[in-house]
């Protein structure tokens, strides 16, 4: 069927029905250029389509209207008081009774307006359908981290070479502080390990030198001439006496018998007077009054001479001027 001209003559072979059909995919653009010479119909600068895309303005979304949309919340307001009134003026109440319950409801309704519609209730009036539409614009554009000041179209539209300028400015000012912040950086870094290697050189300065000393005071101990023996080993060893384990003082006390006789460590006693004979032995020296060591001197001056023990009280012999056992 054709149709002012356009269109087939016969469906037959063409696999349609041969009517002509308007096409709803097809967006018309509504303000463009003059008509001319260029791609798809668009003259403009230079008659490039694409300078008429750079020229053209973003979508122009409308905006509700505040008035209309607080109108329409009391108008349901104003609704639900009405069905209200109607159900208890059916009931026979009294006019005061019904005011003071409608005016309470109104009160309650226009603090909770936003909970009057329904989830399912369809929006017809355009006003409230852009609200919706602009919440949910919001929304979205929160979740894809679209900034609130965002011009649409501007991604399509050509750089100028003012704003090409400003942008590599912008980018030279960012690579300069960068080449900087590494600079900075590693002088920082070229100052930590100078310093952690001066730390490391007077560590090892101070270990050697503690090493030194440490040498130099073994050299001087193993140099060192021994410490001389006590008087008193020293002494028995001289006159040939064998000493005993150590013990006490106490243990090495005499008793002495008489004023004329004087005791000694070892055990013997001899006489004050210088004429009363003597025993052939040479005197000892009394020991250190810190170290008492019991000592045995075998004496052979009769048959019936026995050891001393110390401890054991002694008598006085005028004849040899010696201390024996009683």
């Amino acid at each position: 069927m054709t149709y002012n001209g356009v269109g087939l003559q016969t469906a037959r072979g063409s696999g349609t029905n041969a009517y002509v059909s308007k096409n709803n995919a097809h967006l018309r653009i509504r303000d463009g250029p003059a008509p001319g010479g260029g791609f798809g119909g668009g003259g403009g600068k230079g008659g490039r389509y694409g300078d008429f895309i750079d020229e053209m303005p973003g979508p122009v979304h409308r905006q509700p209207d505040a008035g209309i949309l607080e109108h329409e919340k009391k108008r349901r307001v104003e609704v639900k008081c009405f069905e209200l009134r109607e159900e208890l003026e059916e009931k026979g109440l009294d006019d005061d009774a019904i005011e003071e319950a409608v005016s309470t409801l109104r009160t309650t309704l226009s603090a909770q307006s936003h909970l009057l519609g329904t989830p399912r209730q369809r929006m017809t009036d355009s006003h409230s359908i852009a609200a919706a539409k602009q919440v949910e614009m919001s929304r979205l554009g929160r979740a894809l981290g679209v900034s609130a000041n965002h011009v649409e179209g501007k991604a399509f539209q050509r750089e100028t070479e003012e704003e090409r300028a400003n942008r590599m400015a912008e980018r030279e000012i960012k690579v300069q502080e960068r080449a900087e912040r590494e600079v900075r950086r590693e002088i920082e870094m070229a100052k930590q390990a100078e310093e952690a290697s001066d730390a490391a050189k007077k560590r090892r300065r101070e270990e050697y030198y503690e090493k030194m000393r440490k040498e130099k005071a073994d050299k001087e101990a193993a140099e060192r001439p021994p410490a001389p023996a006590p008087y008193g080993e020293r002494r028995g060893r001289e006159v040939g006496l064998a000493s005993s384990t150590r013990r006490s003082r106490s243990s090495c006390r005499l008793a002495v018998t008489s004023p004329q006789t004087r005791s000694v460590a070892f055990g013997i006693t001899f006489p004050l007077s210088p004429a009363a004979p003597t025993s052939s032995l040479p005197l000892p020296r009394p020991r250190s009054r810190w170290r008492t060591s019991p000592v045995l001197v075998p004496l052979s001056l009769s048959s019936s001479a026995r050891p001393v023990s110390v401890g054991q009280p002694l008598a006085a012999s005028p004849q040899k001027g010696l201390a024996f056992p009683l």
